[in-house]
């Protein structure tokens, strides 16, 4: 199987920013999740969407990587949803989630 390159798509629509991470995000895109919210913070953008359906594989080092991304960007002032959780994204939650006893 071949695999597309980890990349992030941005698109703004009426005002509204959305950012799409596309591909694997695990441990090797740590720098990159990093830097893109960097530089969301410095572009001073009031209202970001992370919009995670084209996830196709993740771990608990990118699920922190997101959540770290989401900590800085909100710090700055910035409103954050994160939205449309792949299948990927999905079943890590589902897996993350506290046994009931």
């Amino acid at each position: 199987m071949t695999r597309r390159p980890f990349h992030f798509t941005i698109a703004c629509n009426e005002g509204r920013w959305t950012v799409y991470p596309c591909g694997d995000l695990d441990l090797a895109r740590r720098g990159a999740i990093a830097n893109l919210a960097e530089v969301l913070v410095e572009c001073q953008l009031p209202d970001i969407t992370l919009d995670l359906s084209q996830v196709t594989f993740i771990d608990t080092a990118g699920y922190e990587c997101i959540h770290r991304a989401v900590a800085v960007i909100e710090a700055s002032g910035a409103v954050t949803r994160v939205v449309n959780p792949s299948p990927a994204v999905t079943r890590l939650e589902r897996a993350l989630q506290p046994v009931a006893s």
